[in-house]
């Protein structure tokens, strides 16, 4: 029994003293989903279309040629009933080669200011991670 306490007292003193020595380790970062998001919907909110469709996942540009994804995205923004000029990313959550985001559009100026929800599904590929974008994109007025 003392032998076990000993050895037990002994492990805690090893664990505080790699515990107080060297740098902080830091925590892992995002492996560029989030970044992914935030570019798409920046150059959405700027009418960047050509920087917009730069971001998405290469199943949706073949599904939407450079000029069907500039349609759908001014219906997008005209669908959304005010004039967003801030991303704001809520959520970004990676599952391997997915990930899901979750962003809210905000305005200013408004009194109060307005903002919309949405969410967006994303893949990684050889080239990075690219934005998927839903058969409603563009074509689906957003709930109030």
């Amino acid at each position: 029994m003392a032998c076990d306490h000993a050895k037990s007292s002994a492990q805690l003193h090893v664990l505080d003293a790699l515990a107080g020595c060297g740098a902080a380790v830091a925590l892992p970062e995002g492996t560029g989903s989030e970044e992914a998001t935030r570019r798409f919907f920046e150059a959405v909110l700027r009418k960047e279309w050509v920087q917009a469709y730069e971001v998405l996942h290469h199943d949706s540009k073949r599904e939407y040629p450079p000029h069907r994804f500039a349609a759908l995205a001014e219906q997008y923004r005209s669908n959304l009933g005010f004039e967003p000029v801030e991303v704001r990313i809520r959520s970004c959550q990676e599952h391997g080669s997915e990930a899901t985001a979750h962003v809210v559009l905000v305005s200013r100026g408004d009194s109060p200011s307005r903002s919309y929800k949405d969410g967006v599904l994303l893949r990684r590929s050889d080239s990075g991670w690219g934005v998927v974008l839903q058969r409603t994109f563009g074509r689906v007025a957003p709930k109030s």
